[in-house]
């Protein structure tokens, strides 16, 4: 098992790093997890940020080998921390968005299970879930699927299709 590495950016929304003086980027696992006789722990696997461009990297077991306890899924939540100059907790940012990691790794644009996602969002008349199955053939393990009824009287579904 080799570990994948992951990248993207992290900054302010007004898309400045200067306003992130000892932040600190770590992936949080959703639970324990199992592959061969490796057992996995919760602890928290911290980021490298490069403070002057927020660009960060990090190396994390993929969530497609290893069976998440307790529901055999696993994925990581990243975590932001805040500290002042002397290195004093300010305050966190848990993001409550997933992380998958497949072979290769990724980015985290690629990666985060974000239902807002508007690459994955895929329309349909398809009135059930069993419908939308049929209608776009398979779908593969760990694909996630969000299904709501179109607004007020109309006889359409959406559904949004995260691979």
């Amino acid at each position: 098992m080799a570990l994948e590495t992951v990248t993207g950016f992290i900054t302010s929304f007004a898309r400045n790093t200067d306003q992130l003086p000892g932040l600190q980027l770590a992936f949080v696992p959703t639970g324990n997890g199992v592959h061969g006789d490796h057992l996995f722990v919760t602890r928290e696997v911290p980021a490298t940020v490069t403070q002057s461009t927020g660009a960060f990297t990090v190396q994390l077991e993929r969530t497609d080998e290893i069976y998440g306890v307790p529901d055999g899924s696993l994925r990581y939540f990243p975590r932001i921390t805040w500290q002042n100059g002397v290195g004093r907790f300010i305050s966190q940012d848990f993001v409550n968005w997933r992380v998958h990691v497949p072979l290769g790794g990724g980015t985290l644009e690629e990666l985060l299970d974000a239902p807002t996602n508007a690459d994955s969002l895929y329309w349909s008349y398809a009135p059930t879930y069993a419908a939308l199955v049929k209608e776009m053939g398979t779908i593969s393990i760990g694909t996630w699927i969000y299904w709501a009824t179109a607004p007020e009287d109309a006889p359409d579904n959406w559904f949004e299709v995260e691979a």
